[in-house]
């Protein structure tokens, strides 16, 4: 009797050891299948241009957990192709079509409820490139990766000349500051940190503007070579990312804006901007104020105030900075505060 029980011991020790064993050899492989952690994370509320190093094909879910637990309410991603934008939300894969990260991809990210005051961004290392270059007259979102450098000499990694325009985004004041080349009068984006993204112009022709007809309406018109006709998330993702966004281009609110509830941009309704149907707001283009196009990128009224659910002009603000908050929300520029199409919104203001 003694050695049955003797055995049964031995058998059921054995098996022990064998499940432990697997348990951690699970763990191992879990632990080890992606690596990485989240670079410049958003404060509550605010927006960052956050970058991911670690594994390829790591899950949005996964990769913006680094952050923290609900850190992150929401992430948009250039296609630097296609120049359309994807979309995440936590716990919503029903809209969220963003696809797997890979290492030193940049995201446009939106602090949620668990964030920390202060984004995260590791020291600087070695090496000096820039990552995710723009192609000619398409906006990429770069990731520069090495010692803190000038922005004239970390765009040159993309080739000489390669970068026409860059946009930094400061997730603490939720200011833009900017760089153009061979413009350092205007340019106010000086130095890159190790894994900062930026959102990034290439240099060269541009296609021709087609202002939200279209169902790749992408963040912006990427028009011209310059940023102020270019991306910013809009398209349906904001639909449920900002909630309150969506109310400042419903169809009533396209009443103050025009005559008819089809010409949104007609000369006469858009008069005290523009004496002449330029071609850039010529009546056929009626569809970026429609009802169809109700989703504002990613909030205006935020960036804004509350004269986006009207219409915004220079009056509205008390600084340049203000009003280059306004237009780089939705550099489509709907309220005209780009009267020259240099990417500077309201030069007279201080």
């Amino acid at each position: 009797m003694s050695s049955n029980r003797m055995t049964v011991a031995l058998v059921a020790a054995t098996l022990g050891v064998g499940l432990l064993a697997l348990a951690g050899a699970l763990r191992v492989d879990s632990s080890e299948a992606q690596q990485g952690s989240m670079h410049n994370c958003p404060p509550p509320g605010n927006w960052a241009i956050s970058v991911w190093s670690g594994d390829n094909a790591t899950e949005p879910g996964q990769a913006l957990s680094g952050c923290g637990e609900e850190a992150v309410a929401a992430a948009y991603s250039l296609d630097s192709q296609t120049q359309v934008w994807s979309r995440w939300f936590p716990n919503k894969p029903e809209v969220s079509n963003l696809p797997p990260l890979d290492d030193k991809q940049g995201l446009l990210a939106l602090g949620g409820s668990g964030a920390s005051s202060a984004g995260l961004l590791l020291a600087a290392q070695a090496a000096g490139q820039l990552w995710n270059c723009p192609l000619a007259g398409k906006w990429s979102i770069a990731v520069w990766e090495g010692e803190s450098a000038p922005v004239d000499e970390a765009v040159t990694t993309c080739g000489a000349g390669g970068v026409a325009a860059a946009y930094g985004l400061d997730p603490q004041t939720q200011i833009w500051s900017r760089w153009f080349a061979n413009k350092p009068e205007i340019s106010n984006l000086l130095e890159l940190n190790d894994l900062q993204g930026i959102m990034a112009l290439g240099a060269g022709a541009a296609p021709t503007p087609t202002p939200g007809t279209t169902a790749t309406a992408t963040p912006s018109t990427p028009a011209t070579a310059t940023p102020t006709k270019t991306a910013t998330p809009t398209a349906t993702a904001t639909h449920t990312a900002t909630p309150t966004a969506t109310a400042t281009k419903t169809p009533t609110a396209t009443a103050t804006k025009t005559p008819t509830a089809t010409a949104t941009k007609t000369p006469t309704a858009t008069a005290t901007k523009t004496p002449t149907a330029t071609p850039t707001k010529t009546p056929t283009a009626t569809a970026t104020h429609t009802a169809t196009a109700t989703a504002t990128p990613p909030d205006l009224v935020g960036a804004c105030g509350t004269c986006a659910l009207t219409d915004c002009n220079c009056s509205d603000f008390a600084t340049h900075a203000q009003a280059q908050t306004c237009f780089n929300a939705d550099p489509s520029d709907p309220f005209g505060l780009d009267g020259d199409n240099d990417g500077i919104a309201c030069e007279s203001l201080p």
